[in-house]
């Protein structure tokens, strides 16, 4: 429930500083929760465009491996840069974005909204004794929550804000137990 909580503090805080007077905008999402079908059928739509295949290439088989090479910071911010190049084609695809209402973020956006992702969700997916699954479901809650939320640009910034510090605060309070000691390459947390 990481996700829409973020996106409901950052929805309070664009109201309460004037970014913005109304911070969702739930006029298709109404639609879909009156019809169960559409909403799930939606809602296995972002599971499979999006969680379920990064996850098991990012976080099932690319991040365990540098993992045994790299600190798992060094990993993440790896991982991060592949999934970025990953997201790059969208930009080439006519009407991606569109198709779910969005403006695309400039690539540097994107890739700047990646680093703490991909440090959240390495997070979740060490803690979870590597977990596919739970990280996969973390992805997917990040992913749903924003689109049936319809968050505007400005609580979309207010929240990448507070991923950044979520982010920040995961290195800082695991750094001691990730970083390499005595030549030491660290294992994936169990």
């Amino acid at each position: 429930m990481t996700f829409p909580v973020l996106a409901l503090i950052a929805a309070a805080l664009a109201v309460l500083t004037g970014a913005s007077v109304q911070p969702f905008d739930l006029g298709s999402s109404e639609n879909l929760v009156a019809n169960p079908a559409q909403l799930i059928i939606f809602l296995s739509f972002i599971l499979i465009i999006g969680p379920l295949p990064e996850e098991i290439g990012w976080r099932g088989y690319l991040l365990d491996r540098l993992q045994l090479r790299w600190n798992a910071l060094a990993a993440r911010l790896v991982t991060a840069g592949f999934w970025w190049v990953w997201h790059l084609p969208l930009y080439i695809l006519p009407g991606y974005y569109a198709a779910f209402g969005h403006t695309p973020p400039g690539p540097w956006t994107l890739l700047y909204s990646l680093v703490p992702a991909a440090i959240l969700y390495t997070w979740v997916y060490n803690k979870t004794c590597r977990s596919i699954l739970a990280v996969i479901l973390f992805h997917w809650i990040q992913n749903s929550s924003g689109e049936l939320l319809e968050i505007t640009p400005e609580v979309r910034q207010i929240q990448l804000a507070l991923m950044v510090v979520m982010a920040v605060g995961v290195v800082l309070w695991n750094a001691p137990k990730t970083l390499r000691r005595n030549g030491q390459i660290p294992l994936p947390e169990m």
